[in-house]
């Protein structure tokens, strides 16, 4: 059980980070997704950017890790990424999950604004 649960989390950050590859997405947007504004079948999605909503697109491949990752997604959670704790993830959660991906990888850049 416990296997499962850190593969998801590492599901969770590679969804994370390829959404906001692909879509341009800002921090804040990525959290504010639901579960329910993601189409999987036609890769696109819509999220909330202050008082519009607009769509989104991704690549075949992110829709794939979105679908493995959301396998094990509560059913009974709007969020499409939680925390750890199961509620919905934060600006702040997301800093740490890049930091943590930028340590282990000198890839990614830390640079993250919170607006």
């Amino acid at each position: 059980m416990e296997t499962n649960y850190y593969a998801n989390l590492c599901l969770r950050d590679e969804a994370i980070v390829q959404v906001l590859l692909s879509t341009g997405c800002q921090i804040q947007e990525v959290c504010e997704i639901n579960a329910g504004d993601i189409d999987l079948e036609k890769c696109e999605g819509t999220i909330q950017s202050k008082e519009k909503s607009r769509k989104i697109f991704f690549p075949m491949h992110v829709a794939e890790i979105l679908k493995e990752y959301l396998i094990n997604h509560p059913t009974n959670q709007d969020a499409l990424f939680l925390s750890e704790a199961g509620n919905r993830i934060t600006a702040i959660d997301l800093n740490e999950i890049i930091q943590k991906l930028y340590i282990a990888s000198n890839y990614l850049t830390p640079k993250i604004n919170y607006q």
